[in-house]
């Protein structure tokens, strides 16, 4: 839990400085993790948003390890078959 609270400021804080025109363009990805990745490589690892609660922050006595570059987990969107679909099977 206490990880997910801190990917949360950290996202808060990307999207302060994407909105505000300050976030390079290099940092990017397609899934929470990829875009925390990127912007901590660049960042730094001990970085530490200015908002960040007490409980949270991290030292190098209790780190937030920089993982490996995380890979994309393969998905697929689901999409309800439609009424005419369902009868014509059923019939079948």
């Amino acid at each position: 839990l206490r990880q997910e609270f801190c990917e949360l400021e950290l996202l808060d804080e990307i999207t302060k400085l994407r909105y505000n025109k300050k976030l390079p363009k290099k940092i990017q990805g397609n899934t929470r993790n990829a875009l925390i990745y990127s912007y901590r490589k660049w960042k730094g690892s001990l970085h530490i948003p200015k908002t960040m609660h007490a409980a949270l922050k991290w030292s190098e006595s209790l780190p937030y390890e920089l993982n490996d570059s995380p890979e994309d987990s393969a998905w697929q969107m689901l999409i309800k078959p439609s009424k005419k679909a369902k009868n014509a099977e059923e019939k079948a």
